[in-house]
């Protein structure tokens, strides 16, 4: 009564039961990482309300901003860009205790070929129409030494930070919003 047919039904049926196991096993896991993070930048809003600011920044005033998708490794970036990165789930170097979320940055480049000077009171004007005002960037925001921080109305932390130029008289700027949900820590 115990043939081979019998035998063969029973492998199967456990190998199918095997493998519907994993697949849950997968599905729970993904479902967990997806739902254990809330936070971040549901929807892009953060990034919607940080890319009016790109208007600032000489050669952005009016026209078509030049947005490059990211992540972008295979771009030659023009000298006038920019960038809307989402945050993502992350970590200092896998450590436990360090996880969360990434700031939301929009990051520009550009070409300036006055001075330093010049450039922070040109943005340090429009930044000052919109609200915002020159100020030490919170812990979690890119340091620099140009920094202008969002009124504090606007319901999140808001930075812009100059960098030196890189060479050539080219410019970056990051402009960067607090996640919702918990920040990236002790790095």
């Amino acid at each position: 009564m115990g043939g081979p047919v019998s035998r063969r039904r029973i492998a199967t049926s456990i190998v199918i039961a095997l493998v519907v196991i994993a697949l849950a096993i997968a599905i729970t896991s993904w479902l967990r990482g997806v739902v254990a993070h809330p936070g971040g930048d549901p929807g892009g809003r953060l990034v919607a309300k940080l890319a009016p600011v790109v208007r600032v920044v000489p050669g952005f005033q009016t026209g078509h901003v030049p947005w490059i998708s990211f992540p972008c490794d295979s771009c030659e970036f023009p000298v006038t860009y920019a960038i809307k990165i989402e945050p993502r789930w992350d970590s200092c170097d896998g450590r436990a205790g360090t996880f969360g979320w990434d700031p939301v940055i929009i990051q520009i480049g550009f070409r300036w070929t006055g001075t330093t000077q010049a450039l922070v009171k040109l943005l340090s004007r429009r930044l000052a129409a919109r609200g915002w005002a020159r100020g030490a960037a919170p812990s979690w925001a890119d340091a620099a030494d140009n920094a202008w921080v969002s009124p504090k109305a606007r319901g999140t932390t808001e930075v812009l930070s100059l960098e030196s130029p890189i060479e050539n008289h080219e410019w970056i700027i990051f402009v960067q919003a607090k996640p919702l949900g918990r920040l990236v820590s002790g790095c």
